[in-house]
């Protein structure tokens, strides 16, 4: 990639009348491009699509790409919207830096609709701009923060602050210092979250589930377990919990549920979700 990106750089074939020293105008556009997906070559992202225009008018709705020391592992936008690429290679500011915290949250503010976000971070950037997508607070549904070195960790309040300006979310992964935010029970904050993954070292032992299962029950009103909350991961081996409820009559939510959980794989999870419904894997 490097060496053909070097040639095409210094390439002059396609304007005759140019002098040699000047480089000829390149006129390509990926005007139909809808799905991008790129890895490892980051940087010649930001020096080749950015200045040339190339995907300015793409009507992209999902990527996947590195740019500096952050990955939009994936990022995919409801029907009708658009990801605004060439404003996404400006979170890099046309170098080969990382993003940094204004830069993402100044895309974030001018792309609405957003369904998916699943970030990789390679270095701390802080979670200032978690507030900018607020303005997908209708749409977004699933949100996977991942960090390579390191965890950028999130508060209990930090976490319960993003669930009220979230309604919508359904899948949320993200590294706690607790290993199960009481706040991710709590229907006023998360109305609709069915999957939490915490990405942090879990240090639960033996008599987790028990913890958990008295966590729930506290949980309890007369109109029985409010929380839509199916499935928790950590990130140890086979820390997965899977909350299984039986309502009497037959209403998830109404009447009187009883509420069990059971610990199960790592190679389950999948074949879990898919019984869930169609929903994306954990970021």
């Amino acid at each position: 990639m490097d060496e053909g990106f070097a040639k095409w750089k210094g390439c002059t074939k396609c304007g005759q009348d140019n002098p040699p020293s000047i480089p000829a105008k390149r006129r390509i556009r990926l005007t139909k491009l809808k799905v991008w997906r790129v890895d490892g070559v980051g940087h010649m992202m930001t020096d080749l699509f950015g200045p040339y225009n190339l995907v300015q008018d793409s009507p992209l709705v999902d990527v996947e790409v590195a740019i500096g020391a952050l990955a939009f592992v994936n990022l995919a936008v409801s029907e009708g919207g658009t990801l605004q690429f060439q404003r996404l290679l400006q979170c890099a500011n046309g170098t080969r830096g990382s993003p940094d915290s204004d830069g993402l949250g100044e895309y974030f503010r001018h792309t609405k609709g957003l369904v998916k976000v699943t970030l990789s971070f390679h270095q701390n950037l802080g979670f200032d701009w978690l507030e900018a997508l607020e303005g997908s607070a209708d749409t977004l549904k699933y949100l996977h923060l991942a960090s390579v070195f390191g965890d950028m960790m999130l508060t209990e309040d930090e976490i319960e602050g993003l669930g009220k300006s979230l309604q919508k979310l359904e899948m949320l992964t993200v590294s706690s210092s607790h290993d199960l935010p009481g706040c991710v029970l709590n229907f006023e904050s998360f109305p609709r979250l069915r999957y939490f993954g915490n990405r942090a070292y879990s240090y639960l032992n033996a008599g987790a589930t028990e913890r958990f299962r008295d966590l729930i029950q506290m949980r309890f009103t007369k109109t029985g377990f409010s929380s839509p909350l199916r499935l928790i991961r950590f990130r140890l081996p086979g820390q997965n919990y899977l909350i299984e409820r039986d309502s009497v009559d037959g209403v998830e939510f109404d009447g009187n549920t009883n509420v069990r959980i059971r610990i199960i794989e790592d190679w389950i999870v999948p074949e879990v979700l898919r019984g869930f419904g169609d929903v994306p894997r954990f970021g």
